[in-house]
């Protein structure tokens, strides 16, 4: 019976590193499920807009660094409806997944690299808070992640350089998780805003945080971390702090660890419940005899 189950361990073991290269790893427990903190750095770039606080108008200053024009003016306090352009995007690297505690289980190597790039969010609704402060809510957005094989993510790169949902070094490689901005962070204002920032301009450079609401929705570890896990029903959150890239290219730098949660492979819980059953079954023909 001993036999059975370690060889039955030692196959889920070999199923899941066989089928998938990519893996957590926890350096005293190995294989790792459970939730997770991605921890990564963006560039972006983003519209800008100039308050008319005699009428409480934003007018939006005009396309910056490839970003398309379009988006209209938004008064000051009242939700607008979206007008399915895009105000913002950016490319980002992976620099960690961890325990919520901070235990690595993956960073990046001279053979695999994630990285990516944000794109799709459309601002919604500006509000003036001071002189100096901004609250800025968004809806609709992507994050598309890709698994590479070398380590070539470049953030000198210019972001004229984008073309559609591409960018040199940032989506080079595999489609690792296409993640899509999820509604909830916002309920009591609007359910279906995805992200929610404040920006404080006192600073120089400026400095400001956000966080927002992530759904996984393709990519080849979908599987892995399509959890459900927050109240409503959403697979990740994620929190940040931004400040001025010192960048001509970019607007702003971010750090952002995102919060999920890593579930088991789907086939090797089917593996693994099969041998359990085939074990019982084992154990019930030992008792007839």
């Amino acid at each position: 019976m001993k036999k059975m189950i370690f060889l039955l361990i030692g196959l889920f073991l070999l199923t899941g590193s066989a089928a998938y290269g990519f893996s957590l790893i926890h350096p005293t427990t190995g294989p790792y499920t459970g939730p997770v903190s991605f921890k990564f750095y963006d560039w972006t770039i983003g519209r800008e807009y100039t308050l008319d606080p005699a009428n409480g108008i934003w007018t939006p200053e005009g396309a910056n660094n490839g970003l398309p024009g379009g988006a209209q003016q938004l008064t000051d306090g009242v939700l607008t409806a979206r007008d399915n352009v895009e105000d913002s995007w950016g490319i980002l690297t992976m620099t960690q997944i961890t325990t919520p505690l901070g235990v690595p289980l993956w960073a990046p190597s001279a053979s695999e690299e994630i990285t990516g790039i944000i794109y799709g969010y459309d601002d919604v609704y500006l509000r003036f808070n001071s002189p100096t402060s901004i609250d800025a809510y968004q809806k609709g957005g992507f994050i598309a992640l890709y698994l590479g094989a070398t380590l070539d993510f470049d953030p000198n790169q210019l972001p004229t350089l984008r073309v559609g949902n591409t960018f040199p070094t940032a989506t080079d490689g595999a489609l690792f998780l296409l993640l899509q901005g999820a509604g909830g962070i916002l309920p009591l204002v609007d359910p279906a805003i995805t992200r929610a920032e404040k920006v404080e301009g006192l600073t120089s450079p400026f400095t400001g945080d956000g966080s927002g609401y992530l759904d996984v929705i393709g990519g080849a570890y979908a599987w892995m971390f399509d959890s459900n896990g927050f109240p409503g029903g959403q697979d990740m959150f994620m929190i940040f702090d931004f400040k001025g890239s010192g960048r001509i290219a970019w607007d702003a730098k971010s750090s952002d660890p995102t919060d999920g949660a890593a579930v088991p492979e789907p086939a090797t819980m089917l593996l693994l419940g099969s041998g359990l059953i085939g074990l019982a079954g084992m154990a019930r023909r030992k008792l007839k005899k």
